[in-house]
């Protein structure tokens, strides 16, 4: 298919690039071709650098390009999502090829941060060339510079989108918030195992929810047959129960069946929430700004001074030699908070992961020696469920708690120190609570 040709908006915000120093990637342009429900487009991703940064501009805003229904900014905001479909899908299909992206509607202009998938600037289509330089201002600053994101808001917008998605599937469902609220954090869960691994697992994990991802020289395909609700919904949470079996609330077999006789038609509310997570930015589905999602969450704030102001030694706070723990590190949640406990987690790994390749590199045991499963080898997040953190936390509260361990484990395994480590299955999870 060739390329098409680029719009006026496009040439507009083309020329503002290069006179603000962005030069064309030797790659050229990419194609991309969108066969998504519906809307099937042809779309010409133009790639450019400045520094070490690299930017896409995605051309949607000529003529057969109108924007799909509830898919302008302000509709999204009304919803509290993050992305279009389009954004969405151009997103995906340039991964790991640009820093920002530069997304043209007849609707406006979006910069996203790529990595965190937030906008960095909304406006209007740009109808002169001074028009499409002032939009994209922000881009005369050094990248170190630019604002950070506001988590607070960020936390506030998830909180009230998993609100609506509670009780939009509360009356469809018949049932009682906290199984609605369990519900929705495991499609949550399950939506973040699909999309945060690695590189080259990614389009194998969208194929299970229909979405084909084809990259070839010069061109990438993205087509979308979207499953029935069922099929969807079954496989999103086959996805967290598979990750994480047991402690963190996933749904089992049994279940998974009974929800699939209530899912309806693709148009029901439970195929509108299974949708919208996929537009969520990447940067709500961490752990971290996850906790705004879990009940009786007032210790949010205090938890995190704590892990600020006094900051956690496990070689101090646990007895262990080498990788052998003869007294775990033991927190309680009401005294600690969720801020203490990830602080936990990420630092009983990272030393573990620091022992092991020192043991190795002398030539003694490793972690598969040390543990009684032979494939642990490299696993430190089973490992430190096993041997080396326990939690207090009420029963009612043990599958919120877990899901949010479980939730941070996969932030940690896609970091760049973990990368040589088994993407395994967090089984051992149950076995850090203890009753308080």
């Amino acid at each position: 298919m060739s390329s098409p040709q680029p719009s006026t908006t496009s040439r507009l915000y083309a020329a503002a690039l290069r006179e603000k120093g962005w030069t064309p990637d030797p790659a050229g342009p990419e194609l991309l071709e969108f066969d998504l429900p519906n809307r099937p487009a042809a779309l010409t991703a133009t790639l450019t650098r400045k520094a070490d940064e690299r930017l896409a501009l995605v051309d949607a805003a000529g003529p057969g390009h109108t924007p799909a229904p509830g898919e302008s900014p302000s509709a999204l905001f009304e919803r509290y999502l993050d992305l279009s479909r389009l954004e969405r899908f151009a997103l995906w299909a340039l991964a790991g090829k640009c820093d920002l992206l530069l997304c043209l509607t007849r609707d406006g202009a979006t910069l996203l941060d790529a990595d965190r998938e937030i906008a960095l600037g909304r406006s209007q289509a740009a109808a002169s060339p001074d028009e499409a330089s002032a939009s994209l201002q922000v881009l005369e600053t050094d990248p170190s510079q630019r604002p950070a994101a506001d988590l607070e808001r960020l936390g506030d917008d998830l909180l009230h989108w998993f609100n609506l998605a509670c009780g939009t599937l509360g009356p469809v469902l018949k049932w009682a918030r906290p199984d609605v609220e369990r519900l929705v954090r495991q499609i949550l869960l399950g939506v973040k195992t699909l999309v945060r691994t690695r590189p080259k697992r990614f389009a194998a994990n969208l194929s299970r929810i229909g979405i084909e991802l084809a990259r070839q020289a010069g061109s990438t395909r993205v087509a979308w047959r979207v499953p029935s609700t069922a099929d969807f919904l079954n496989e999103v949470l086959s996805c967290a129960a598979e990750f994480a079996p047991q402690g963190a609330g996933a749904f089992g077999d049994l279940e998974r069946r009974a929800l699939m006789r209530q899912a309806g038609d693709p148009g029901d509310p439970v195929a509108r929430v299974l949708r919208e997570t996929l537009q969520i930015a990447a940067v709500k589905l961490r752990a971290a700004l996850q906790i705004r999602i879990l009940p009786n969450t007032e210790q949010e704030h205090a938890s995190w001074r704590l892990a600020l102001t006094e900051p956690l030694s496990v070689a101090e706070e646990m007895q262990s030699q080498d990788l052998y723990v003869f007294e775990p590190l033991r927190l309680d949640l009401a005294q600690c908070g969720f801020g203490r406990l990830l602080e936990a987690i990420e630092k009983l790994a990272v030393s573990a992961l620091a022992r092991n390749g020192e043991i190795r590199r002398a030539g003694g045991h490793q972690l598969d020696l040390v543990e009684s499963d032979p494939d642990a080898i490299g696993d430190p997040f089973n490992w430190l469920c096993r041997h080396a953190l326990r939690v207090r936390v009420a029963d009612s509260y043990r599958d919120a708690v877990g899901y949010l361990v479980a939730s941070f484990v996969l932030d940690l395994r896609t970091r760049d120190e973990f990368r040589d480590c088994r993407l395994a299955p967090l089984v051992s999870l149950p076995a850090i609570f203890e009753p308080a």
